[in-house]
């Protein structure tokens, strides 16, 4: 090669500093396609829905610390009788959006630290279409999502639901969720993810369900949470 031969001016660049965006992108894109804004109908009405929630008092407040707080409020404009969920981690380190959303939606990262799914799979990579089966007793509960997400600089929010499949397992039992959020903001110290679902839940009655769900949904959170900080 000749002595006048030029390089890419980024070439010099250290190499970890030219590649850090593309990875953080390209990570994030293996698991999920996102867009710049909802085109989905269905997804664009819980947009609309979880703006309100989030503006209403009527909750329960089961916990609420400086770092987690968790409040269930029963039925919602989708479905009358199973309670809603509100978790809202409010956590004092950075971390990279798809990491976060890669622990609730990839089936080989969620796989590995929530006890309470017996399996998850992506059926359908450009659709965003998720299996999850969940541990339950005598049957588990299948729930098939469809996911829709959007990704700026510093937010990224996935709205999801309860879609028909035609393939029917004999072996679980259907279940639904009538919609849900994963909204996840940064700044450069913090991070504060908020998840909202109101899945099918069947266990006690009236105020004791949600007191049930809460329980449960405690435990799940803690454990999410400790993962969270694992990935920073």
């Amino acid at each position: 090669m000749g002595c006048c031969e030029t390089r890419p001016q980024n070439e010099t660049k250290p190499l970890e500093s030219r590649f850090t965006f593309l990875e953080e992108e390209e990570n994030f894109d293996f698991i999920l396609k996102y867009s710049s804004s909802f085109s989905d109908i269905k997804a664009k009405e819980i947009e609309i829905y979880i703006g309100s929630l989030l503006n209403s008092s009527n909750w329960t407040t089961h916990i609420e610390t400086q770092e987690h707080t968790l409040k269930t409020k029963t039925g919602s404009m989708f479905n009358e009788s199973s309670p809603v969920s509100m978790i809202v981690l409010d956590l004092n380190y950075s971390i990279a959006l798809h990491k976060v959303l890669n622990l609730v939606f990839s089936p080989e990262s969620r796989l590995e630290w929530d006890m309470t799914l017996e399996f998850m799979e992506l059926l359908k990579k450009p659709e965003n279409t998720v299996r999850i089966i969940k541990k339950y007793p005598f049957k588990p509960l299948e729930l098939i999502l469809k996911v829709n997400c959007i990704k700026e600089k510093n937010t990224a929010v996935a709205l999801y639901y309860s879609e028909d499949y035609e393939f029917v397992d004999s072996n679980v039992q259907r279940s639904q969720c009538y919609f849900g959020m994963v909204k996840i903001m940064k700044t450069k110290n913090s991070t504060v993810v908020i998840i909202i679902q109101q899945e099918d839940f069947d266990k006690g009655e009236g105020g004791e369900r949600a007191n049930l769900m809460a329980s449960e949904l405690f435990q799940w959170m803690l454990v999410f949470k400790k993962k969270l900080s694992e990935g920073i």
